[in-house]
């Protein structure tokens, strides 16, 4: 008599608790569990396409810095201990099951690295069911932006960066076809993820820091010398606008899960501009190190000029929807 075969049991015959965390320890999870380095763990996106924001390892660099190396075709052929992150994309196309748990894992622990406004398309590519996995986003502003958001650098009277400078930030921002532009495409990034994210679970950054401080470094040297702090402080009111209608769309995204922010001028409005998306105070700031906590502290107790709260500012004022409401 002929014995019937064992039964086998396959990958998807696992408990799909089992599952999620087997795919967990691929590329599709965190550096911590896909083994990967963790500077491979943000994807940029730009232009409308993402893309692993790599290391290029330099003719100098030694076997210390291999693990570094950004050649995933060659993967193991020459160096045996690379960590490149290589996402298995072929998991998305096994089965509709391991479809599904391999883009959950993916997307939720998926950290994006995102230009605000050439992002759109990228956003507009994704399924509705893959921007609620979302959870993390970072969102950097560059000088171009602010500067021609709504034409704000001219108004005040700010002279234009250098050409040279500006050549340099231009790489780095989509030309803008006319003033609307940049304040349009946020405004529909923004929607998207109000219709779509998962806002509880989301957790956004705003890093305006070099997009403002490019304006802020030469004035810098003119304190004192060329003009009274008192006197270049207006000019940058164009920053200060630009802060108002970025943070009046953010307050769309009601019941957000967490909210950091970056700025490089009136540092001081960082947790009103967080209280008025969030509609709560922000917890104490975390930090990475001393030095970045003495600087939180001096900023409070000794802040420079341009750090300030800038005289025209109502502490009690709300914006436009905003999700503050004072007991």
């Amino acid at each position: 008599m002929v014995k019937p075969p064992a039964k086998t049991w396959g990958f998807t015959s696992l408990p799909a608790e089992l599952r999620l965390q087997i795919l967990a320890n691929t590329h599709l999870g965190p550096p911590s569990t896909g083994g990967y380095d963790p500077s491979f763990g943000v994807l940029q996106v730009r232009d409308g396409r993402a893309r692993p924001n790599h290391y290029h390892p330099q003719p100098w660099d030694g076997p210390e810095d291999w693990p570094k190396c950004t050649s995933p075709e060659t993967h193991g052929t020459h160096q045996p201990q690379c960590r490149c992150r290589i996402i298995p994309t072929q998991l998305f196309t096994v089965s509709r099951q391991t479809s599904t748990e391999a883009l959950e894992v993916f997307y939720t622990n998926l950290h994006l690295d995102l230009d605000p406004c050439s992002s759109v398309t990228f956003f507009r590519s994704l399924s509705p069911q893959n921007i609620h996995r979302l959870r993390r986003l970072t969102f950097f502003f560059t000088p171009v932006q602010v500067q021609f958001w709504c034409d704000g650098a001219a108004t005040p009277g700010y002279p234009e960066l250098p050409s040279t400078d500006m050549e340099y930030y231009r790489e780095h921002a989509v030309k803008p076809p006319d003033q609307a532009f940049y304040r349009r495409t946020w405004r529909e990034v923004i929607a998207l993820l109000a219709a779509h994210a998962d806002l509880p679970r989301l957790s956004l950054t705003i890093d305006m820091s070099e997009g403002t401080w490019a304006y802020v470094e030469t004035p810098l040297m003119w304190a004192g010398e060329i003009m009274e702090a008192d006197e270049i402080v207006p000019m940058f009111r164009f920053i200060y606008d630009h802060y108002i209608d970025v943070f009046t769309a953010l307050c769309e995204l009601r019941g957000l899960g967490a909210l950091e922010v970056e700025i490089g001028a009136f540092d001081q409005l960082k947790p009103w501009l967080e209280r008025e998306v969030l509609g709560r105070e922000s917890p104490e700031p975390k930090y990475e190190s001393k030095h970045k906590q003495r600087m939180w502290e001096e900023l409070w107790k000794r802040p420079r000029w341009f750090q300030r709260v800038p005289p025209w500012h109502d502490m009690d004022r709300r914006l436009e929807g905003s999700n503050y409401r004072p007991t």
